[in-house]
């Protein structure tokens, strides 16, 4: 019997800076009760909630790997637009052979 895997697709890309969501939260707080309506704390916000979404996603993961250890995960980060051709599914298995 062929070993069956699990692909994660679309998990969404790690933020590269090493902020994390609690600081941003708290820098977007204070940027909002000095200047109400700042770009800055906007950008601070959706940080944040990139960062929880990364986190949410890799403890589901491992969540999935401690339950099911026999099963090999292969993760497949969002790509810019929807895989609907041979390029697309080449870009795919690039990235599967690569390991993201």
């Amino acid at each position: 019997m062929p070993l069956a895997g699990l692909v994660v697709n679309r998990a969404s890309p790690e933020p590269e800076s090493g902020l994390p969501a609690e600081e941003a939260l708290a820098g977007a707080g204070r940027l909002r009760r000095e200047s109400p309506g700042s770009v800055t704390a906007g950008l601070l916000r959706l940080h944040a909630d990139q960062v929880r979404t990364v986190e949410r996603e890799r403890a589901l993961r491992e969540r999935f790997a401690a339950a099911h250890p026999q099963v090999p995960t292969a993760v497949v980060p969002a790509l810019a637009g929807d895989v609907h051709d041979l390029d697309g599914l080449r870009r795919i298995g690039d990235l599967l052979g690569s390991g993201g």
